[in-house]
């Protein structure tokens, strides 16, 4: 949809938005003045007529139909006789321009008769998944497609594929450009900062590891654990962060449905299953 703004001379275009579409849609050009040519000039009303291609910007834009008020300014300025009132009301593709009971008496008289708009095209992606519902009560599958109809534009989640968050990959099907996931706000206000920190050992077949320790910290505003391994001289091994701040699921939960640890999971000789596991040894004053 093309407005066009008598007041200054701009434009801006609109495109309708299609649901399921998965094309971006709404506004494609805010309101400006569009260039008209290489030589400075911008479009004027004057300029736009049903049928004609409207560049702007390296893209065409072909103007199919306008609203009666439209086609009323485009007439009456042809007369070149009587200045242009303009006045306020609803337009769809381009100018608006609302007359007087005594000028639209006068385009009568002068002969001018007014067409009905003509249709606007239809939408390639609504023709093209538009079921053909043909109502008949010879055939078994009318109902069949009445059903497919109505259960169309129904969302079926895809099974989780194990990149990133469950929260984050079920954004992604839920809208063309995800949105992050809600949060729970006043948990995390009421939690800010307190976390529960215990003291693990590695469960390790192997003896290197035995002299191991760790710092598992539970946070309560996000549900999240991290583990930070204690450095330890001539050890060989290089202490500091082992696991980054994430949610672990239980073992034996579902992929698409899990179950994470919460803190009524966590005492003293209590196993947390980090790949590899951690046995909770001691847990800190807090």
């Amino acid at each position: 949809m093309i407005y066009y703004y008598l007041e200054d001379d701009t434009m801006c275009i609109i495109e309708p938005t299609v649901e399921n579409s998965g094309i971006p849609q709404g506004k494609r050009l805010k309101r400006q003045r569009f260039p008209n040519n290489e030589r400075g000039e911008h479009y004027q009303w004057k300029d736009l007529n049903l049928g004609m291609d409207l560049e702007v910007y390296g893209v065409k834009y072909h103007i199919t139909q306008c609203d009666p008020f439209t086609k009323v300014q485009h007439l009456y300025a042809s007369l070149n006789n009587m200045p242009l009132y303009l006045g306020v009301c609803c337009c769809k593709y381009t100018s608006c321009l609302c007359l007087t009971s005594s000028e639209q008496e006068f385009m009568e008289s002068e002969g001018i008769v007014l067409n009905e708009p003509e249709p606007m095209p239809e939408d390639p992606y609504s023709r093209r998944n538009k079921p053909n519902l043909e109502l008949s009560h010879t055939t078994t599958s009318t109902f069949d497609k009445l059903y497919q109809f109505l259960h169309m534009d129904r969302k079926e989640i895809p099974p989780y594929n194990g990149f990133g968050s469950l929260e984050d990959s079920l954004q992604n099907c839920l809208s063309l450009i995800p949105e992050p996931p809600k949060v729970n706000v006043v948990k995390r206000i009421e939690n800010d900062h307190k976390v529960l920190r215990y003291t693990a050992q590695l469960d390790s077949p192997y003896s290197k590891d035995e002299g191991r320790r760790f710092i598992l910290s539970y946070h309560l505003s996000n549900d999240m654990i991290s583990i930070f391994e204690k450095p330890m001289r001539n050890s060989g091994i290089i202490g500091g962060k082992f696991l980054e701040k994430t949610r672990i699921p239980k073992p034996g939960s579902s992929v698409d449905n899990p179950e994470f640890y919460s803190p009524a999971d966590f005492a003293i000789g209590a196993t947390v299953d980090g790949n590899p596991n951690f046995s909770l040894k001691r847990l800190h004053s807090y």
